[in-house]
C-alpha cells in the first residue's frame, strides 16, 4: 500500500466506492480521534452499506460503528442508535460501545443516547443475544443514570455468567454497591478460563482501586491482569482526576507484576 492512500481523503474514497475488502479496511481505518472529515461516509456505511456474510452479518457497518466512537462525534448519534435495530449482534454491541464513547466525549449527549437504549433492552424480543446485551448493559452503566436501575438488575442473577458480571460492573458503576465487587471477584475464580478473563476487565472497568491486589493475584496471564491494571487506573482517572495519589495500591500491583 503506498503512503497516498494513507490518507484520510483516500480511505474516505475507499470506503464510499472501493471493493469489499476496501471498504473493510476503511471503515476501520478513519477511526481515530480527529478525522472529523469522515464522519458522514461513516455514518452513511454504518447506515446503508451492503455487505452481509452468511450468518446475516455487516462487517463493514461494525467498523464503522466503532471508529464513529473512537472520534466521538455527537453526530453520529441518530445512526448508531438506528443500527441497535439492524439485527446484527455484534453490530448493536459496536453501535452501544460507541454510543458510551461518544458519551465519554459529550457527557450532555446523555439524555439522547439513554432512552433508546433502555428500549432495546426492554424491548420485544426480550432474549437478546449474548454479546449485544452484554454491550448494551455495560453502556448503560457508563451513562451514570439511576433511570437505568430497574432494567439491569434483573441481570445480575442471570444464568449466562457473562451477563450478570456485565450487570454487575454498571450496577456498581451506578451505585458503588460493594457487593457488585464481590460478585465480579468471585468470577475471578471461575472454572472457565474466558469467563475469569472478562471478570477481570469488569472489575477493571468498575475503577475501584481497591480490587488492584486482587487482580494482581488472580489466576491469569500476567499480561492481562497488567492490562487490567492499566485499564482500572484509566478508568479512576478519568473519574477522579483530582485524586491521582489514591492510584498507589494499582502501581504497586503493576510494579509487582512487572
Amino acid at each position: 500500500m503506498d503512503s497516498d492512500s494513507l490518507t484520510i481523503a483516500a480511505q474516505i474514497s475507499k470506503l464510499t466506492s472501493g471493493d469489499p475488502g476496501e471498504r473493510y479496511y476503511a471503515a476501520w481505518w478513519l477511526g481515530f480521534p480527529g478525522a472529523e472529515e469522515a464522519v458522514p461516509a461513516l455514518v452513511a456505511a454504518l447506515s446503508q452499506d451492503p455487505e452481509q456474510t452468511p450468518a446475516g452479518g455487516y462487517p463493514v457497518r461494525r467498523n464503522a460503528a466503532q471508529s464513529l466512537g473512537k472520534i466521538g462525534n455527537p453526530q453520529a448519534i441518530p445512526a448508531l442508535i438506528a443500527a441497535l435495530d439492524q439485527g446484527d449482534p455484534l453490530l448493536v454491541a459496536k453501535a452501544a460501545q460507541a454510543l458510551g464513547a461518544i458519551y465519554h466525549h459529550h457527557p450532555a449527549s446523555a439524555p439522547q443516547i439513554l432512552p433508546p437504549l433502555l428500549a432495546w433492552l426492554n424491548g420485544d424480543p426480550p432474549l437478546h443475544p449474548t454479546d449485544a446485551l452484554e454491550a448494551v448493559l455495560e453502556t448503560l452503566g457508563e451513562l451514570g443514570s439511576l433511570a437505568a436501575l430497574p432494567g439491569i438488575q434483573p441481570y445480575a442473577d442471570h444464568v449466562h455468567p457473562r451477563l450478570a458480571h456485565a450487570a454487575c460492573r454498571a450496577l456498581y458503576r451506578l451505585t458503588g454497591d460493594p457487593q457488585f465487587l464481590e460478585r465480579l471477584i468471585k468470577g475471578l475464580q471461575h472454572p472457565n478460563l474466558h469467563i475469569r478473563r472478562g471478570a477481570l476487565f469488569d472489575l477493571a472497568a468498575t475503577g475501584a482501586v481497591e480490587v488492584a491486589g486482587v487482580i494482581q493475584q488472580a489466576p491469569l496471564e500476567t499480561n492481562l491482569k497488567l492490562v487490567g491494571l492499566k485499564t482500572l487506573a484509566e478508568v479512576y482517572v478519568r473519574r477522579h482526576p483530582q485524586a491521582l495519589g489514591e492510584l498507589k495500591p494499582v502501581l504497586d500491583s503493576i510494579d509487582a507484576l512487572l
